[in-house]
Protein backbone atom coordinates (compact mmCIF):
# COMPACT_ATOMS: atom_id res chain seq x y z
CA UNK A 1 0.00 0.00 0.00
CA UNK A 2 0.84 3.68 -0.16
CA UNK A 3 0.36 6.17 1.72
CA UNK A 4 -1.36 9.65 1.23
CA UNK A 5 -0.32 12.78 3.28
CA UNK A 6 -2.13 15.68 3.80
CA UNK A 7 0.98 17.73 3.01
CA UNK A 8 3.93 16.72 0.72
CA UNK A 9 6.55 15.68 3.19
CA UNK A 10 7.58 12.11 4.73
CA UNK A 11 6.79 13.51 8.32
CA UNK A 12 2.99 15.08 7.54
CA UNK A 13 -0.50 13.52 8.70
CA UNK A 14 -1.47 10.72 7.24
CA UNK A 15 -4.81 10.86 5.55
CA UNK A 16 -5.64 7.70 3.94
CA UNK A 17 -3.82 4.76 2.16
CA UNK A 18 -3.94 3.36 -1.79
CA UNK A 19 -3.73 -0.38 -2.07
CA UNK A 20 -1.65 -1.98 -4.30
CA UNK A 21 -3.74 -1.82 -8.29
CA UNK A 22 -6.04 1.48 -7.21
CA UNK A 23 -6.58 3.99 -9.97
CA UNK A 24 -6.74 7.93 -8.97
CA UNK A 25 -6.06 11.31 -10.56
CA UNK A 26 -3.66 13.33 -10.57
CA UNK A 27 -3.55 16.84 -10.38
CA UNK A 28 -0.02 18.10 -10.00
CA UNK A 29 2.93 16.97 -8.64
CA UNK A 30 5.71 18.77 -6.59
CA UNK A 31 9.64 19.52 -8.03
CA UNK A 32 10.74 16.23 -6.11
CA UNK A 33 7.30 13.75 -6.84
CA UNK A 34 5.41 14.41 -4.73
CA UNK A 35 1.93 13.83 -6.74
CA UNK A 36 -1.80 15.72 -5.45
CA UNK A 37 -4.70 13.33 -6.17
CA UNK A 38 -7.14 15.37 -7.57
CA UNK A 39 -10.76 14.73 -6.06
CA UNK A 40 -9.50 13.84 -2.13
CA UNK A 41 -7.04 15.60 -1.91
CA UNK A 42 -3.65 14.82 -0.36
CA UNK A 43 -0.01 13.57 -1.28
CA UNK A 44 1.37 10.30 -2.40
CA UNK A 45 4.84 9.71 -2.91
CA UNK A 46 6.12 8.67 -6.82
CA UNK A 47 8.80 6.27 -5.53
CA UNK A 48 10.16 6.26 -2.18
CA UNK A 49 13.74 4.95 -0.90
CA UNK A 50 14.04 1.63 0.91
CA UNK A 51 17.30 0.94 1.99
CA UNK A 52 19.83 1.66 -1.30
CA UNK A 53 17.07 0.68 -3.31
CA UNK A 54 14.55 3.17 -5.02
CA UNK A 55 11.27 1.91 -5.80
CA UNK A 56 8.11 2.69 -7.42
CA UNK A 57 4.76 3.86 -6.05
CA UNK A 58 2.91 4.92 -8.61
CA UNK A 59 3.10 4.83 -12.71
CA UNK A 60 0.56 6.61 -15.18
CA UNK A 61 -1.79 4.27 -16.78
CA UNK A 62 -2.56 6.71 -19.63
CA UNK A 63 -1.73 6.26 -23.37
CA UNK A 64 -0.57 9.62 -23.90
CA UNK A 65 2.49 10.60 -23.04
CA UNK A 66 2.87 13.41 -20.21
CA UNK A 67 4.50 16.61 -20.86
CA UNK A 68 6.50 18.43 -17.76
CA UNK A 69 7.88 21.38 -18.08
CA UNK A 70 10.62 20.61 -15.70
CA UNK A 71 10.33 16.84 -16.08
CA UNK A 72 13.76 16.28 -14.14
CA UNK A 73 13.56 15.54 -10.36
CA UNK A 74 14.65 18.56 -8.65
CA UNK A 75 16.69 18.01 -5.47
CA UNK A 76 16.16 20.61 -3.43
CA UNK A 77 12.22 20.34 -4.21
CA UNK A 78 12.31 23.58 -5.87
CA UNK A 79 13.00 24.98 -9.51
CA UNK A 80 14.87 28.20 -10.11
CA UNK A 81 13.30 30.01 -13.32
CA UNK A 82 14.13 32.66 -15.67
CA UNK A 83 11.00 34.89 -17.91
CA UNK A 84 12.77 34.32 -21.22
CA UNK A 85 9.38 35.61 -23.06
CA UNK A 86 9.92 39.42 -24.47
CA UNK A 87 6.87 41.34 -22.69
CA UNK A 88 6.69 38.91 -19.70
CA UNK A 89 4.39 36.65 -18.15
CA UNK A 90 1.71 37.34 -16.14
CA UNK A 91 0.83 35.93 -12.49
CA UNK A 92 -2.28 34.30 -12.62
CA UNK A 93 -5.14 33.27 -9.27
CA UNK A 94 -5.18 30.06 -10.57
CA UNK A 95 -4.25 27.82 -13.91
CA UNK A 96 -5.75 28.89 -16.29
CA UNK A 97 -5.38 31.34 -18.40
CA UNK A 98 -8.84 33.53 -17.67
CA UNK A 99 -7.82 33.86 -14.03
CA UNK A 100 -7.19 37.10 -12.80
CA UNK A 101 -3.69 38.46 -13.06
CA UNK A 102 -1.98 39.26 -9.85
CA UNK A 103 1.29 40.53 -11.60
CA UNK A 104 3.76 40.30 -14.11
CA UNK A 105 7.12 39.20 -14.22
CA UNK A 106 9.23 41.26 -17.22
CA UNK A 107 12.01 39.13 -19.36
CA UNK A 108 14.84 37.83 -17.18
CA UNK A 109 13.76 37.69 -13.64
CA UNK A 110 13.77 34.85 -11.78
CA UNK A 111 10.37 33.16 -10.29
CA UNK A 112 11.02 29.56 -8.14
CA UNK A 113 7.92 27.01 -8.56
CA UNK A 114 7.79 24.04 -6.20
CA UNK A 115 4.80 22.41 -8.76
CA UNK A 116 3.46 21.82 -11.43
CA UNK A 117 0.27 21.01 -13.59
CA UNK A 118 0.85 18.46 -16.57
CA UNK A 119 -0.03 20.93 -18.96
CA UNK A 120 2.31 23.55 -18.38
CA UNK A 121 1.40 25.47 -15.35
CA UNK A 122 3.96 26.18 -12.56
CA UNK A 123 3.18 26.56 -8.57
CA UNK A 124 5.14 29.15 -7.39
CA UNK A 125 6.86 29.35 -4.47
CA UNK A 126 7.20 32.32 -1.79
CA UNK A 127 4.39 34.01 -3.12
CA UNK A 128 0.88 33.11 -4.59
CA UNK A 129 -0.01 32.20 -8.09
CA UNK A 130 0.90 30.41 -10.83
CA UNK A 131 2.76 30.91 -14.16
CA UNK A 132 2.49 29.34 -17.52
CA UNK A 133 6.23 28.08 -18.86
CA UNK A 134 5.09 27.70 -22.02
CA UNK A 135 2.28 27.84 -24.91
CA UNK A 136 1.73 26.18 -27.39
CA UNK A 137 1.28 29.58 -29.69
CA UNK A 138 3.85 31.68 -27.83
CA UNK A 139 6.90 28.73 -27.58
CA UNK A 140 8.72 29.22 -24.19
CA UNK A 141 7.63 31.71 -21.69
CA UNK A 142 10.20 30.67 -18.92
CA UNK A 143 13.48 28.44 -18.82
CA UNK A 144 14.59 26.30 -16.14
CA UNK A 145 17.67 26.95 -14.65
CA UNK A 146 20.34 23.98 -15.24
CA UNK A 147 20.42 22.17 -12.76
CA UNK A 148 24.80 22.70 -12.61
CA UNK A 149 24.40 26.18 -12.18
CA UNK A 150 22.34 26.24 -8.86
CA UNK A 151 23.66 22.82 -6.84
CA UNK A 152 25.50 24.73 -4.46
CA UNK A 153 22.47 27.30 -4.03
CA UNK A 154 19.89 27.06 -1.50
CA UNK A 155 16.85 27.84 -3.67
CA UNK A 156 14.89 28.30 -0.64
CA UNK A 157 16.49 31.27 0.61
CA UNK A 158 17.23 32.77 -2.59
CA UNK A 159 13.31 32.32 -3.42
CA UNK A 160 12.41 34.23 0.19
CA UNK A 161 15.20 36.94 -1.26
CA UNK A 162 13.23 37.97 -4.10
CA UNK A 163 9.63 37.25 -2.89
CA UNK A 164 11.04 40.03 -0.30
CA UNK A 165 12.35 42.35 -3.06
CA UNK A 166 8.64 42.39 -4.81
CA UNK A 167 7.00 42.72 -1.10
CA UNK A 168 7.97 46.13 -0.76
CA UNK A 169 6.12 49.02 -0.37
CA UNK A 170 4.92 50.17 -4.27
CA UNK A 171 7.12 47.46 -5.82
CA UNK A 172 3.62 44.42 -5.92
CA UNK A 173 1.99 47.13 -8.52
CA UNK A 174 4.72 48.57 -10.66
CA UNK A 175 7.52 45.18 -10.36
CA UNK A 176 11.10 45.35 -10.10
CA UNK A 177 13.18 47.57 -11.81
CA UNK A 178 16.10 46.26 -14.24
CA UNK A 179 18.54 47.26 -11.42
CA UNK A 180 16.67 45.60 -9.08
CA UNK A 181 17.03 42.45 -10.93
CA UNK A 182 20.35 43.05 -11.61
CA UNK A 183 21.21 43.75 -7.87
CA UNK A 184 19.57 40.42 -6.93
CA UNK A 185 21.67 38.68 -9.66
CA UNK A 186 24.88 39.95 -8.15
CA UNK A 187 23.82 39.35 -4.71
CA UNK A 188 23.27 35.53 -5.69
CA UNK A 189 26.69 35.13 -7.59
CA UNK A 190 28.73 37.28 -4.65
CA UNK A 191 27.26 34.90 -1.97
CA UNK A 192 27.74 31.25 -4.44
CA UNK A 193 31.74 32.47 -4.38
CA UNK A 194 31.66 33.23 -0.42
CA UNK A 195 30.16 30.09 0.91
CA UNK A 196 32.66 28.02 -1.81
CA UNK A 197 35.80 29.95 -0.44
CA UNK A 198 34.89 29.46 3.02
CA UNK A 199 34.13 26.01 2.33
CA UNK A 200 37.38 25.71 0.90
CA UNK A 201 39.36 27.35 3.63
CA UNK A 202 37.49 25.75 6.64
CA UNK A 203 38.72 22.81 8.05
CA UNK A 204 36.55 22.20 10.72
CA UNK A 205 32.88 21.70 9.80
CA UNK A 206 31.71 22.77 13.41
CA UNK A 207 33.44 26.21 12.75
CA UNK A 208 29.92 27.10 10.48
CA UNK A 209 27.98 26.25 13.27
CA UNK A 210 29.79 28.10 16.10
CA UNK A 211 29.16 31.25 13.41
CA UNK A 212 25.45 30.33 13.13
CA UNK A 213 26.12 29.81 9.51
CA UNK A 214 24.45 26.30 9.29
CA UNK A 215 22.53 24.18 12.04
CA UNK A 216 24.17 21.47 14.22
CA UNK A 217 21.93 18.70 11.83
CA UNK A 218 23.91 19.83 8.86
CA UNK A 219 27.04 18.92 9.44
CA UNK A 220 26.23 15.16 8.94
CA UNK A 221 24.90 16.28 5.11
CA UNK A 222 26.94 16.03 1.86
CA UNK A 223 29.03 18.71 0.69
CA UNK A 224 26.31 20.46 -1.56
CA UNK A 225 23.50 20.64 1.24
CA UNK A 226 26.49 22.10 3.55
CA UNK A 227 27.13 24.60 1.02
CA UNK A 228 23.54 25.60 0.64
CA UNK A 229 23.21 26.28 3.81
CA UNK A 230 26.42 28.21 4.01
CA UNK A 231 24.96 30.29 1.04
CA UNK A 232 21.38 30.83 3.19
CA UNK A 233 23.23 31.88 6.09
CA UNK A 234 25.62 33.86 4.72
CA UNK A 235 22.77 35.47 2.89
CA UNK A 236 20.66 36.30 6.02
CA UNK A 237 23.79 37.28 7.68
CA UNK A 238 25.40 39.87 4.82
CA UNK A 239 21.26 41.65 4.11
CA UNK A 240 21.19 42.30 7.99
CA UNK A 241 24.82 43.60 8.17
CA UNK A 242 24.79 45.34 4.85
CA UNK A 243 24.61 48.24 3.19
CA UNK A 244 21.77 50.70 2.86
CA UNK A 245 20.90 50.19 -0.14
CA UNK A 246 20.97 46.16 0.45
CA UNK A 247 18.62 46.45 3.50
CA UNK A 248 16.18 48.65 1.44
CA UNK A 249 16.19 46.11 -1.77
CA UNK A 250 15.23 43.44 1.42
CA UNK A 251 13.54 45.09 4.02
CA UNK A 252 13.02 42.70 6.50
CA UNK A 253 14.47 40.34 5.51
CA UNK A 254 14.52 36.56 7.15
CA UNK A 255 14.96 33.51 5.80
CA UNK A 256 13.21 30.34 7.32
CA UNK A 257 14.01 26.40 6.62
CA UNK A 258 11.20 24.62 5.56
CA UNK A 259 11.17 21.12 6.11
CA UNK A 260 11.75 19.34 2.86
CA UNK A 261 13.41 15.85 2.55
CA UNK A 262 14.28 14.27 -0.81
CA UNK A 263 12.06 11.79 -2.14
CA UNK A 264 15.02 10.15 -4.30
CA UNK A 265 18.89 10.28 -4.08
CA UNK A 266 20.56 12.31 -6.18
CA UNK A 267 22.09 15.21 -4.66
CA UNK A 268 24.97 15.33 -7.66
CA UNK A 269 24.17 14.02 -10.67
CA UNK A 270 25.81 10.69 -11.92
CA UNK A 271 29.47 10.85 -13.51
CA UNK A 272 30.08 12.28 -16.90
CA UNK A 273 25.83 13.65 -17.21
CA UNK A 274 25.81 16.90 -18.47
CA UNK A 275 23.02 19.10 -17.14
CA UNK A 276 23.53 21.91 -19.30
CA UNK A 277 20.93 19.97 -21.90
CA UNK A 278 17.70 20.21 -19.36
CA UNK A 279 17.25 23.62 -20.49
CA UNK A 280 18.03 23.31 -24.13
CA UNK A 281 15.87 20.09 -24.69
CA UNK A 282 13.27 21.43 -23.06
CA UNK A 283 13.08 24.72 -25.02
CA UNK A 284 13.87 22.90 -28.40
CA UNK A 285 10.66 20.76 -27.30
CA UNK A 286 8.68 23.58 -26.98
CA UNK A 287 9.86 26.29 -29.15
CA UNK A 288 12.18 29.37 -28.84
CA UNK A 289 10.13 32.67 -27.71
CA UNK A 290 9.52 35.09 -30.50
CA UNK A 291 12.30 37.62 -30.17
CA UNK A 292 12.97 40.11 -32.89
CA UNK A 293 9.39 38.67 -34.07
CA UNK A 294 8.08 42.57 -33.50
CA UNK A 295 5.90 41.09 -30.47
CA UNK A 296 6.79 44.40 -28.99
CA UNK A 297 4.63 46.45 -31.68
CA UNK A 298 1.24 45.08 -30.16
CA UNK A 299 1.32 47.86 -27.16
CA UNK A 300 3.27 47.29 -23.59
CA UNK A 301 -0.65 46.56 -22.59
CA UNK A 302 -0.53 43.36 -24.95
CA UNK A 303 -0.88 39.84 -22.90
CA UNK A 304 -0.60 37.08 -25.29
CA UNK A 305 -1.87 34.83 -22.73
CA UNK A 306 -4.89 36.71 -22.66
CA UNK A 307 -8.10 34.47 -23.83
CA UNK A 308 -9.03 37.28 -26.02
CA UNK A 309 -5.31 38.33 -26.82
CA UNK A 310 -5.85 37.05 -30.57
CA UNK A 311 -9.06 39.03 -31.00
CA UNK A 312 -9.03 40.93 -34.66
CA UNK A 313 -6.68 38.51 -35.84
CA UNK A 314 -7.07 36.38 -38.85
CA UNK A 315 -5.48 32.81 -39.40
CA UNK A 316 -2.93 32.23 -41.60
CA UNK A 317 -0.95 29.77 -43.39
CA UNK A 318 2.79 29.66 -44.51
CA UNK A 319 5.53 27.20 -45.06
CA UNK A 320 3.38 24.40 -43.93
CA UNK A 321 2.94 26.10 -40.39
CA UNK A 322 -0.41 27.59 -38.93
CA UNK A 323 0.13 31.35 -37.84
CA UNK A 324 -2.57 34.39 -37.03
CA UNK A 325 -2.56 37.53 -38.84
CA UNK A 326 -2.86 40.49 -36.04
CA UNK A 327 -4.80 43.88 -37.94
CA UNK A 328 -0.63 45.59 -38.05
CA UNK A 329 0.38 42.86 -39.99
CA UNK A 330 2.61 41.21 -37.16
Amino acid sequence: SASVRAEPRAGAKLKTKKSRGARFLVAEVTMNGWLCLAKEGGWLLAHERRGEDIHEVAQFIDDQDTMLAVPRHQPQGICCLEVVFRTGVPVRSAPERSAETLATRRRGEYVFAFAQTFDGWMRLAGEDGWMMAWSPEWGELLRPRPRSSVTHIDLWALSDAWSCARRRPGVASTGLTAKDVQDLQDLERRMAADAAKLLEQTERREDFADKALVATEDLSKGEPWLQRRIFAGLLSETVREGDTWLQELLPGFSHAWPPRVPPVPGDEPPEGEEEGDDAAAWAGGWGAPLEGLGVETLGPGFDPLDPDAFGGTQPLDFGGKKYRLAPNGV
